[in-house]
């Protein structure tokens, strides 16, 4: 590990991971990687929030066409907002750690550039799928994209790690 660094708190914490008394000497976590990881940060957070505000549109669906739990189906309009939600689910699995591992090991400020993307998909395809269904495209690629992104440069960055020995 360098530890040249024109941070000095960033230069303190590698002195002291370098030291190995990270263990007695905690600093917090934006010392060790620099401000812009909480850019990254924020938009996980994001991310996770949006997830709540789309389980609650489905809580207020479901009240609104009739569908009681712990029914599924039964209204199509209902149908639509539960189907973003557990959508968004199975896209923050690969999202999380694609944008983790992006930061850490790539980027950070890609990788929050690339989530920004990622909400702002996820919004449009929100909005998109609650209106019609075959309207989705678009906002389903603004969302998959980047997590595909991180994903292939994360494994183009472990391989030119492994290749360094």
């Amino acid at each position: 590990m360098s530890i040249r660094c024109a941070n000095p708190r960033v230069f303190i914490g590698r002195l002291i991971l370098l030291a190995g008394l990270e263990a007695i000497l905690p600093l917090p976590y934006l010392w060790l990687t620099g401000a812009s990881m909480a850019y990254v940060l924020l938009v996980i957070v994001l991310a996770l929030l949006q997830f709540v505000l789309f389980g609650i549109a489905v809580g207020r669906a479901r009240g609104k066409y009739g569908v009681h739990a712990p029914a599924v189906s039964g209204n199509e309009q209902f149908e639509r907002y539960f189907r973003v939600h557990v959508n968004t689910l199975e896209q923050l699995v690969v999202f999380i750690p694609a944008i983790w591992l992006f930061a850490q090991f790539v980027s950070p400020l890609w990788a929050a550039g690339l989530g920004g993307v990622y909400l702002a998909g996820r919004t449009l395809y929100f909005l998109s799928y609650v209106k019609d269904p075959k309207s989705r495209g678009l906002g389903f690629a603004l969302s998959s994209v980047p997590s595909l992104v991180m994903l292939v440069g994360v494994l183009v960055e472990a391989l030119r790690m492994l290749s360094l020995g």
